[in-house]
């Protein structure tokens, strides 16, 4: 038999036939350069299949670690709250070109200038 490297795949992957098989391995047993091409195989085969055993999980469990630690400790941020306003705060403000005046009790908007005119917002109706 001559040396056919496409034989020994076949008999590494079990497609042979057994008369086949038997003349594959009578002729490693005579032949170096066809034993080393399943060597090869061999060796190759064994790191494919030992791959992902050898998968570490520390990376993994490291990102999960820091993942859930920025989780944990991440909080929504909401900016601090305004105090509450004086009791009878009065504000200018401008409006096309016009100032105003705005008159704040509490937190409600009570009293606004319109111009000359002063509007008791407590009492206006919003049509």
């Amino acid at each position: 038999m001559a040396c056919d490297e496409g034989l020994i795949h076949a008999l590494f992957d079990g497609e042979l036939s057994a008369p086949q098989q038997a003349a594959v391995r009578l002729h490693l047993r005579g032949c170096s350069a066809c034993r080393q091409v399943q060597k090869e195989l061999n060796w190759l085969h064994k790191t494919l299949t030992e791959a992902p055993r050898r998968r570490s999980w520390r990376p993994l469990l490291t990102a999960a670690a820091v993942f859930a630690l920025a989780f944990l400790g991440w909080r929504a941020w909401t900016p601090a709250p305004l105090p509450p306003p004086t009791t009878n705060s009065s504000y200018e403000i401008s409006l096309n070109g016009q100032t105003h005046q705005i008159k704040v009790e509490g937190a409600e908007l009570v009293e606004l200038s319109l111009g000359e005119q002063n509007v008791d917002l407590r009492k206006a109706k919003i049509e």
